[in-house]
C-alpha cells in the first residue's frame, strides 16, 4: 500500500467538485448532443436510466479513421465494442476543458477529414 498514496492524492485532489463536476459535464454534453443531432451526418443514441454512456452514429464514415481525425485534434474517445458506423462515447468531466461549439465543429470537421 505504501507505493499507491499518489493515486490517493490525485483523487482526494478532485474529490470535492467531483459530483458538481460530472452534473456540469452531463449538462455540456446535453448541447454537445444537440449540436450534432442536428448535422445530417450524426445520430446520438442514448442509452437512457442516467448513464454517461452514449452511442454517437456516424454516417459513411470508417469509425477508425473518424477517431484518428478526433484525435489530431486532442480528442480522445473511447475504442472498443463499436461498429463501423458508430462509436461509444463516456461523457466524463473532460468535456468541460472546451467551448461546446469548438467541440461539435471539431466532431464535423473530423467526419470530413481523412
Amino acid at each position: 500500500m505504501p507505493v499507491v498514496w499518489p493515486f490517493a492524492a490525485v483523487a482526494n485532489h478532485y474529490l470535492h467538485d467531483f459530483l458538481d463536476d460530472y452534473i456540469k459535464s452531463l449538462e455540456v454534453a446535453e448541447k454537445l448532443f444537440k449540436a450534432l443531432n442536428s448535422h445530417p451526418d450524426f445520430q446520438i443514441e442514448t442509452y437512457g436510466d442516467g448513464t454517461n454512456v452514449v452511442k454517437l452514429h456516424v454516417r459513411n464514415r470508417d469509425t477508425e479513421q473518424f477517431r484518428e481525425n478526433l484525435r489530431m485534434k486532442n480528442i480522445i474517445v473511447n475504442q472498443g465494442a463499436e461498429r463501423k458506423d458508430s462509436i461509444i462515447l463516456k461523457i466524463n468531466p473532460s468535456i468541460l476543458r472546451q467551448e461546446i461549439k469548438h467541440l461539435a465543429d471539431s466532431f464535423i470537421q473530423a467526419k470530413g477529414e481523412g
